[in-house]
């Protein structure tokens, strides 16, 4: 028997492969910078990253760490709000497709490497052991957690719904599939983003995937990373609406577990709120316009969604009759609750932000909680071919008027139980000012 003796010289390779080990469990993000020397910032509620070829410059630089901190204050303020945010959002932000596709995986919080590729395919390949479109769906939005940003396979309509049709000689062609994408993913690793986008998530437009829980952002212009600011910032505010939604939908159908394309096909019925509140989370966060207006070219005001405006119902529904294409353009969902937009801002004038700000969520989650309890049950029902058990209201009233007056139905009701007797006196007043006539309400929409 040899016996080995130890001294402390001996000890060092031992403890530097130790802390090896322990550094390449952490999520890479967490120590690794980018290509462009930017590392990603991993927040309570959201990743953040700026991906590009080229170096970062100072202003982008700067602009990036405006950006966080924005988001960082957001989240206190949606905290204050009590929306519990438990999920967090991926926010990727690009000047180009030009940076490695590993940078994305870095940004992911996942290590670029083989044991990641290999957990890759398995993760997809357990999805085919599903025995119902149920499962199957739900197995889905879990795999969107944590693979966003690569494009899944595409099936046909028929396996989605009936994954027990996968079997045999077809489940050997879809595994084989997983393989060859899982062997590409490791060949691009070091390959432009813009080359391979047949397998991974890159939104030409600044959006935010509910069921990806991403954003994606483009900034088109070298240095114009502030100008986006207050965009990001709404979509960070349309990842807050739908985890208000999640408590709402937990409480109202409480034996029902909701795929998140589920909730995105019914939901439509609600763009004009989910809108609304993503812009409110923006001015809430200092910008007057809730959306960047520098790329839009020409097109009428009250497409660009000021809440600092004068406007009255009154007005923007003529507007809207003026002729067929601003009748389309105002009635749209982004823009159709423009003058409860001048409303809520003359009100935080008149009552002060916090009050407004109680108002708003407490509004918005009331809308949330007739939809689901009882709306969802009135109107009819139509399925839509977004994914499994997918079905949208048909008929549900989304006219400008019944839009404003509903809500502000929402915000009345929160008003008689929240404000005081002279906040409620600046309200009425403020109310019939921007509805006229239709105030105070007849009746409830």
């Amino acid at each position: 028997m040899i016996r080995q003796s130890f001294s402390p010289r001996h000890l060092l390779p031992l403890l530097l492969i130790g802390l090896l080990a322990l550094f390449t469990q952490l999520p890479a993000g967490a120590e690794e910078a980018l290509d462009n020397g930017i590392k990603p910032v991993f927040g309570t509620a959201f990743n953040l990253a700026l991906f590009g070829s080229r170096a970062a410059t100072g202003d982008e630089m700067r602009s990036f760490k405006k950006l966080a901190d924005s988001l960082r204050e957001a989240e206190k303020k949606v905290a204050k709000w009590g929306i519990p945010l438990n999920r967090k959002v991926r926010i990727m932000l690009y000047t180009d497709t030009g940076f490695p596709c590993s940078n994305i995986w870095v940004a992911a919080g996942l290590t670029p490497n083989d044991a990641s590729l290999d957990q890759f395919s398995e993760d997809n390949s357990l999805l085919y052991a599903t025995v119902s479109g149920y499962e199957m769906a739900h197995q889905t939005d879990l795999l969107n957690d944590k693979w966003f940003f690569v494009n899944p396979l595409t099936l046909r309509k028929k396996y989605a719904a009936q994954p027990k049709e996968i079997k045999g000689e077809l489940l050997d062609q879809v595994l084989t599939m997983i393989k060859e994408q899982r062997a590409r993913l490791g060949k691009s690793l070091t390959m432009p983003v813009g080359e391979n986008l047949r397998d991974y998530q890159v939104f030409e437009d600044a959006a935010f995937s509910f069921p990806l829980g991403v954003i994606w952002v483009p900034v088109r212009k070298p240095g114009a990373l502030h100008r986006d600011l207050d965009t990001i910032v709404h979509e960070f505010g349309h990842h807050c609406f739908y985890q208000m939604l999640d408590g709402v939908l937990h409480k109202t159908n409480p034996k029902k577990r909701w795929t998140r394309l589920q909730i995105c096909a019914l939901t439509k019925s609600m763009l004009a709120v989910n809108e609304f509140f993503a812009d409110y989370t923006a001015v809430s966060c200092g910008y007057n316009i809730a959306i960047s207006i520098h790329n839009y070219g020409k097109l009428p005001d009250e497409f660009k969604r000021y809440f600092s405006r004068d406007r009255t119902l009154a007005e923007f529904i003529a507007d809207a009759n003026s002729n067929p294409r601003m009748k389309s353009m105002l009635e749209e969902g982004h823009n159709s609750l423009n003058p409860t937009r001048s409303f809520v801002w003359k009100l935080k004038l008149a009552i002060g932000t916090e009050a407004t700000d109680k108002l708003i969520v407490a509004a918005v989650k009331a809308n949330m909680y007739r939809f689901f309890a009882a709306d969802v049950n009135k109107y009819k029902r139509k399925a839509v071919d977004w994914g499994w058990g997918c079905f949208a209201l048909t008929d549900y009233p989304t006219d400008i008027r019944t839009e404003n007056l509903r809500f502000l139905g929402f915000l009345q009701d929160a008003a008689d139980k929240q404000l005081t007797a002279d906040q409620k006196a600046k309200f009425a007043a403020e109310a019939a000012k921007i509805y006229g006539s239709e105030y105070p309400l007849k009746a409830r929409l």
